[in-house]
């Protein structure tokens, strides 16, 4: 009997052990969970009442994010379908030259296919949001030519060796990242709001390209825009600003590499740093312009020749057609090029005759017009005039309206002297948003350009062969605009002669390369420049970090600053305000703009003043006041902007043409049929319409 008790009491302390063995194993899993529960408990319960950020600083980084990722998806598409295209080719181009031409290719290709979704009317974000998913599908499913454009960026940058490149690099690297994060903020640049964001948003509206002429810019080539079209039409805001900044950089490395392929020569610091410190370059690529976009297809246009010109096969020709022809397609004076391409073809007269040359430029001719075709066409069917509103007018354009506009004799024909020193006035006198030259160049190019005729005998064959080159190609085009600057006070922007500043500055970093060689043992002439250079840069860099330090783009970013009080704070806030009042009209209410151009941020149906003309023009074509009144009822007009403070400029200043009778008839509106509705006192006065 008293074997039972142990037997039982054995038994139970078994059963005692094994559970405590299983509650040992199952202890460490259940304190870990529980470790990581009381974690993640503690910070969630922290941070509701300790919130980082609120709702409106979300939706700022929110969108910060959508444009970042529109910037990456562009160019992913871009650089993958253009690979693939220019890898059919066959040509024996490097890595870098393959992923540039890529770039500038593809980026066509997706602007062409937006371009086919407004000839035909579907120019929504449906539309464009199915084609962005195909076309990235496309390229994340076969992602070689993605891998091989990964490599290639990541070792192009070659390790700088002297203290003046350290410096040079640094200072291009510093001001590029800046600028990438001012191309961040809120559009704000004067043309965008005009017609480059402003066109845009009219397409996307109205699902096509084919929409009313209320602008002279309506006719502008718009390959570019597509690309905006295509970011804006999936909720990017500043993403346009992104595309544009990103030709910065690819002109730079394209540069680079032209040096290398006709000098065999490393120039990527001194080209960096030469075009990242002309402010109006710097600037302009951080807006949703196309200049910088020009500067880049300008160059591979050139790439292009000089291949040509190296082993004359015939593949580099139709390359070069094609980025003139796209370059024709993203702004008007491209046009010019062709007589451009003229004067290197006949480098090569002597060996190919008279009847080869002519034919090869007729040939390049054709296929660039070609490829250009698509937005002239375009043009044609809306307005009856492929390069609208030059030569053969078309809507809303007359024989005043080209007077007022080209304003012939306004130039410096009068002041032949000046055309010769025109190099010197623009950089020196030329600043940016001013009368003039209208562009900040800063003093580097000037100052180094000379030095190549002081080196001339002392440079071999290679390097005057293409520094020759790049004289008739970029001669040429100088000439051009030289020539609208002797006719037209309008014409005379620098901003027009951006497109040949790569090759200005790849000619400049070679002479700043050769520099040494005029060292004597009683001067050295490349030390005193390396001590200008620095000075320059260091100016540079103080001006910009001050700029970015009073403009705060990090505020719209992060969500401290509303976006609309960015631009506000930007053009005015007398623009933002009117523009604020302009949305509380009914949504029928079509506003007739007078001495104001902008219609970006306007929510009703705006017609803008694009030449500062409207009642010149209007009481041209109408006459009496009756007629006026009859006409203004009859397209549907209800309110009348004035910009009143550029009006009494213009008046003032008697810059523009305005005749008394004009006058007159502005003031008679303001007597009898139009009432003030706001009146900022400064600036602005919105009117109604009497019926």
């Amino acid at each position: 009997m008293a074997e039972r008790p142990d037997r039982s009491l054995r038994a139970t302390k078994t059963l005692v052990s094994n559970q405590l063995s299983r509650l040992r194993s199952v202890h460490p899993a259940l304190a870990v969970g529980g470790l990581i529960v009381w974690l993640f408990g503690v910070l969630a319960a922290y941070y509701v009442v300790h919130k980082p950020f609120d709702l409106i600083q979300l939706r700022a980084l929110g969108q910060v994010a959508l444009d970042v990722a529109l910037w990456l998806g562009v160019l992913i598409i871009a650089v993958g379908s253009g690979l693939r295209l220019v890898n059919l080719m066959k040509h024996s181009l490097s890595s870098i030259e393959q992923v540039l031409f890529g770039l500038g290719v593809g980026g066509a290709v997706l602007g062409y296919a937006v371009m086919g979704l407004g000839w035909v009317g579907l120019l929504s974000s449906v539309w464009v949001a199915l084609l962005g998913a195909s076309l990235l599908g496309w390229q994340i499913a076969r992602p070689q030519p993605l891998h091989v454009a990964w490599r290639t960026l990541r070792l192009v940058l070659p390790r700088p060796r002297r203290r003046l490149e350290w410096l040079l690099a640094g200072v291009a690297m510093f001001c590029l990242a800046l600028g990438w994060v001012w191309a961040l903020a809120p559009p704000y640049a004067f043309d965008a709001l005009v017609y480059h964001l402003r066109q845009v948003r009219l397409y996307l509206a109205a699902h096509s390209l084919f929409i009313a002429i209320d602008s002279a810019y309506a006719g502008f080539p718009g390959l570019l825009q597509m690309l905006f079209a295509f970011t804006q039409a999936l909720g990017g805001d500043s993403a346009p600003q992104l595309l544009h900044f990103t030709f910065l950089p690819a002109t730079i490395l394209g540069a680079a590499a032209l040096g290398r392929r006709l000098w065999h020569l490393e120039l990527t610091w001194p080209i960096a740093a030469l075009l990242t410190t002309v402010p109006t370059v710097s600037l302009v690529a951080t807006w949703p312009y196309v200049d910088v976009a020009l500067m880049f297809y300008t160059l591979l246009f050139f790439y292009a020749l000089v291949l040509w010109l190296q082993d004359t096969r015939w593949q580099w020709l139709v390359l070069a057609a094609i980025l003139c022809g796209l370059a024709m397609e993203i702004k008007y004076t491209a046009l010019w090029y062709p007589l451009a391409a003229a004067g290197l073809m006949l480098v090569r007269l002597r060996r190919d005759g008279w009847r080869s040359t002519w034919l090869r430029w007729a040939c390049l001719s054709g296929v660039a017009a070609l490829v250009a075709a698509p937005w002239y066409l375009r043009n044609w069917v809306l307005t009856g005039n492929p390069i609208y509103p030059y030569v053969w007018g078309g809507p809303a354009w007359d024989a005043g309206r080209t007077a007022w506009w080209d304003r012939v004799g306004s130039g410096l024909a009068t002041q032949p002297w000046r055309l010769l020193i025109a190099p010197w006035e623009m950089t020196i006198f030329g600043v940016e948003g001013r009368a003039g030259y209208q562009a900040t160049l800063g003093p580097l190019l000037l100052a180094l350009l000379p030095a190549i005729l002081a080196e001339w005998r002392r440079l071999n064959h290679e390097e005057k062969r293409g520094l020759g080159w790049i004289a008739l190609f970029g001669g040429t085009l100088y000439a051009i605009w030289l020539w609208g600057v002797a006719r037209s006070a309008l014409l005379m922007q620098s901003r027009l002669l951006l497109p040949i500043f790569p090759l200005v500055g790849l000619a400049a970093a070679l002479a700043l390369h050769r520099l040494p060689a005029l060292d004597t043992r009683a001067l050295s002439i490349s030390w005193m420049f390396r001590v200008a250079i620095a000075l320059v840069l260091a100016l540079h860099v103080f001006t910009v970090v001050s700029n970015f330090i009073r403009d705060h783009p990090f505020a719209p970013l992060l969500g401290s600053e509303a976006r609309n009080a960015y631009v506000g704070r930007r053009v005015g806030t007398a623009y933002t305000a009117v523009m604020q009042s302009i949305s509380e009209l009914p949504e029928s209410a079509k506003i007739l703009f007078l001495w104001e151009p902008r219609t970006y941020h306007c929510q009703r149906v705006c017609l803008p003043d694009s030449l500062y003309d409207n009642l010149v023009y209007w009481v041209r074509q109408y006459g009496e006041m009756s007629h006026l009144i009859r006409a203004l009822s009859t397209q549907g007009v209800t309110h009348v902007l004035l910009n009143r403070a550029i009006f009494e400029a213009a008046v003032q200043q008697g810059s523009d043409p305005i005749s008394s009778e004009a006058l007159n008839v502005l003031a008679e509106l303001q007597a009898h049929h139009l009432e003030s509705i706001y009146d900022d006192g400064v600036a602005y006065v919105l009117y109604r319409l009497r019926q």
